[in-house]
């Protein structure tokens, strides 16, 4: 028999495929991901104090990338749990990673921080906004 826990990453995106086609409202994914989050993880101190911390909220967009995203952050802060882990992925990270770990290469601890990153960013929402797809497509058939 195999046993899934993946209940919580399932309702990450449902909300992201439905913030994707306007079935919920901006202020509606904090609460719904921390009751999924208590649900399937439980009610420790540690998870509590956790789910108090993060919220699925909407950040601004960066320089370079001008759209909006939601996804998991800090409670009341503009950036993504994505962007914390895609700055760990550098030798410092790894090496941490590595001193617990001395059977692991700094390349195997990279990757994993990789991973990580791209599985936090992949449950993102995107807000896109049509003038911006507009000037991607004319700057691409140029």
């Amino acid at each position: 028999m195999i046993s899934t826990h993946h209940e919580f990453v399932d309702c990450l995106i449902e909300l992201a495929d439905r913030l994707k086609v306007g079935a919920a409202s901006a202020e509606e994914p904090d609460e719904v991901v921390k009751k999924s989050f208590l649900k399937y993880a439980s009610e420790t101190p540690d998870n509590m104090a956790c789910s108090e911390r993060i919220e699925y909220g909407k950040v601004p967009g960066y320089e370079g990338e001008p759209e909006e995203v939601y996804g998991l952050k800090v409670r009341g802060k503009d950036f993504l749990l994505s962007d914390v882990m895609w700055q760990l992925e550098s030798v410092e990270g790894a090496e941490l990673i590595r001193s617990k770990h001395p059977e692991l290469t700094t390349e195997d601890a990279k990757a994993i921080l990789r991973m990580c990153t791209f599985i936090l960013s992949s449950l993102e929402a995107r807000v896109l906004r049509p003038e911006l797809d507009d000037d991607r497509n004319a700057s691409a058939q140029s």
